[in-house]
């Protein structure tokens, strides 16, 4: 899957943002920075998660239609 370096990556981010702003060290207005950046990062993975989700369930519908016997066959 494409996706996966890209989501290591944002995942990556977002624990870097959750430490950032543990920290506490920065402004509100930085804070605020930080919060909707994660928030973009947690929607942008959520979403490749649901592709990859989807991707696989194809995947593994595809691979069982091979075991089922097709109309006709008994």
């Amino acid at each position: 899957m494409e996706n996966s370096g890209k989501l290591e990556e944002q995942l990556s981010r977002i624990k870097k943002i959750l430490s950032l702003m543990q920290e506490g060290e920065k402004g509100f207005d930085e804070q605020m920075k930080l919060f909707q950046e994660g928030i973009r990062l947690v929607k942008s993975s959520q979403e490749m998660l649901s592709q990859s989700e989807l991707e696989v369930k194809q995947l593994l519908e595809g691979e069982l239609q091979n075991f089922l016997p097709q109309e006709g066959e008994e």
